[in-house]
């Protein structure tokens, strides 16, 4: 069994027999996706198996800084801590998702089973479910003999922390070898496997595999007891040992040494042999599921070495401001180049006919990295696609190819940073109306049509909904809407439906009181000056207000070094416009849907606003703020913004 534990995705690998059994879990990593393995894990999971006494709040906030900062390492011990114990679950996660897969899938891999694609591609397994009232996952690893971690934290921890991480996640029963990625050289050694397979092997084995020990489990659901390992090792050391139930401890045994351990079973004593390694032989004689995890491994507090002292990042930039104001769509726009706009200018508005997305997980469904979506796909960007159209395709072993299918007619319209392709459902009509012959679809004269409707005027109808159905002993005849839009009228004389199809309207206003200083056929560019500060996280659409430190008001953007839950629900209940903070507690935000937007300039937990942005805020109260929540972390970085215009 191999893991590998990246960033914003957790690859797992089964080899039996030669054959290798890939799964991807797209959402399970240490930096992007973070913050997923602790909703879809539980919170106390990783609190359970964290050493420290951290509250549940100071976690989801060491969690969630991470999260807005990928690349920074720890700088703690607590911080190091708190990314073990996530890397725990994140494995714990991605290798039960992986048995999962395995147990349903063909004994035969040649064996083209489509009920396998269903279930990569349904909806993903609830394991918050399947959680003990403590918040553990009962997970019993059997029958393999070797478990190999790679990814940046396995790694790089020390190897005394990197066996506890697979011990405490995968739980193994029985003898099960550990080994690790040495320095993270299997990346390239996989590149270099391409261009000289020989010298990558004798690499890998040489240089690249890091042997942590053989790990003993013998425990069960059963109380343990005490057991004793006693014996002679290959270089002629005496061991004698006993282990206490509930213990967790390494025995030394090197890489070179091996030593024979008899065991008790339901036939009889026995004996298996045992390979040491750096962390040496581990035995794990803990209840199962195991209640507390095996610090004992880490030989003491592990403190990370201190980090590179790097610049404070800018976060006030003062001068002009250009902002693109412009719809998704060419519109009919109400501005000339020159035009001075205030903050609720409206600068351009189209109507167009609502068109639903469709979110295709073609990552998720071809076992891929996100990242790699675009190479597997066989439909580009802005091309149409119909029903049952093959989308994305990749080869398999002993198969033609794995492939996604379209289940809607549409048009490809972008690739999420999961790998989902979003679809854009075709315009269905570009008549203003639709009629619909109902009563000739039901065979029926005109005035027969009355007692066999199932619509009213003015009702909302989705396309293909029964407009009228004539169900007698001749079976069922059914008049259905080719579009969705709303019922305009009902011609009882003629036998017809008209609809009137659903139509939205997108406007984009100034936001940014300026100048025009560009026009175009969806909209304008504004050209201001002002200072912009720029936040790290946020949540929110556009909006302005008048800035203040004190009482907070409808429509006021209100300024606080750190807000809790009680001032969250105070600003909710004023109809605040904004609220701009240091900090704020991340476990408030956890499915939060705020009715106002907000910005934080400092992070999760009690961070204050920095000295220089706080005085810049105070100047300005009483004063108009431009806010945007918006954040995205990954392919194209966007953070919130405080605009504070010079008007």
């Amino acid at each position: 069994l191999a893991i590998d534990l990246g960033g914003a995705t957790t690859d797992v690998f089964s080899a039996v027999n030669g054959r290798v059994f890939r799964t991807v879990s797209a959402n399970l990593g240490m930096s992007y996706s973070i913050r997923n393995v602790a909703e879809l894990g539980g919170i106390a999971s990783i609190q359970g198996l964290h050493p420290s006494d951290l509250t549940e709040t100071e976690l989801w906030n060491r969690i969630g800084n991470k999260h807005l900062n990928p690349t920074r390492l720890p700088g703690t011990s607590e911080d190091m801590m708190t990314e073990w114990a996530v890397a725990t679950i994140a494995i714990r996660e991605a290798v039960m998702e992986h048995l999962h897969v395995m147990e349903t899938a063909p004994d035969e891999v040649s064996q083209f089973r489509p009920d396998i694609d269903d279930l990569i591609r349904g909806p993903r397994r609830n394991w918050k479910k399947e959680l003990h009232p403590e918040g553990r996952i009962e997970l019993l690893l059997q029958d393999y003999d070797l478990v190999i971690g790679s990814g940046g934290i396995l790694s790089h921890s020390p190897r005394g922390a990197a066996a506890m991480i697979l011990i405490d996640a995968l739980q193994p029963v029985g003898v099960v070898e550990l080994a690790v990625d040495s320095a993270f050289m299997f990346p390239h050694l996989g590149v270099l496997a391409e261009v000289n397979a020989d010298l990558a092997s004798q690499l890998f084995y040489e240089l690249g595999l890091a042997r942590l020990g053989t790990v003993y489990s013998p425990g069960g659901h059963d109380e343990p007891e005490s057991i004793r390992v006693a014996g002679e090792t290959s270089s002629g050391r005496n061991i004698d040992e006993s282990v206490s139930g509930g213990e967790v401890r390494a025995i030394e045994l090197t890489e070179e040494e091996e030593m024979s351990i008899p065991r008790t079973g339901e036939e009889g004593v026995n004996a298996f042999t045992v390979r040491g390694g750096s962390c040496g032989l581990i035995v794990d004689n803990r209840l199962r599921p195991i209640g507390a995890g095996a610090e004992a491994l880490l030989g003491g507090t592990y403190v990370p070495a201190a980090a590179r002292a790097s610049e404070q990042e800018e976060i006030v930039i003062k001068g002009a401001i250009r902002l693109n104001r412009e719809l998704a769509i060419p519109g009919e726009v109400f501005v000339a180049k020159g035009d001075k706009v205030k903050t609720d200018t409206l600068i351009a508005r189209s109507a167009r006919q609502f068109l639903r997305p469709f979110f295709i997980e073609v990552a998720r469904s071809l076992g891929i990295p996100p990242e790699e979506t675009g190479q597997y796909l066989v439909k580009g960007i802005g091309e149409e696609i119909g029903l049952g159209d093959v989308i994305a395709k990749r080869p398999r072993k002993g198969l033609s190819f794995k492939t996604v299918r379209s289940n809607v007619r549409a048009r490809i319209e972008k690739i999420l940073p999961n790998g989902t392709v979003v679809a854009r459902e075709l315009p269905e009509l570009a008549r203003e109306y639709t009629t619909v012959k109902v009563a000739e679809d039901l065979g029926r004269p005109a005035w027969q049509m009355k007692p066999y409707l199932r619509v009213e005027r003015g009702q909302p109808v989705e396309r293909g909904q029964w407009l009228a159905a004539d169900v007698g002993s001749g079976g069922i005849k059914y008049s259905a809407s080719p579009v969705r839009g709303k019922v305009y009228r009902i011609d009882h004389g003629f036998g017809m439906v008209i609809i009137e199809p659903l139509l939205e309207e997108l406007e984009v206003r100034a936001w940014l009181p300026g100048k025009v200083a560009e026009v175009s056929d969806k909209g304008c560019v504004v050209a201001g000056r002002g200072t912009v500060i720029r936040g790290i996280w946020g949540l929110g659409h556009e909006t302005s207000g008048t800035i203040t430190l004190g009482e907070p008001g409808p429509g006021k953007v209100v300024v606080r070094h750190f807000a809790d839950a009680a001032l969250l629900e105070q600003l909710a209940e004023c109809g605040v416009a904004g609220l701009v903070a240091g900090g704020l507690d991340l476990k408030d935000m956890l499915g939060a849907e705020p009715s106002f937007t907000i910005v934080v300039t400092g992070g999760f937990g009690k961070q204050e606003i920095r000295p220089e942005v706080y005085r810049l805020l105070e100047a300005y109260a009483g004063k108009l703020a431009l806010v945007d929540g918006t954040t995205q972390l990954r392919v194209g970085v966007k953070r919130p913004r405080v605009i504070l215009p010079a008007v």
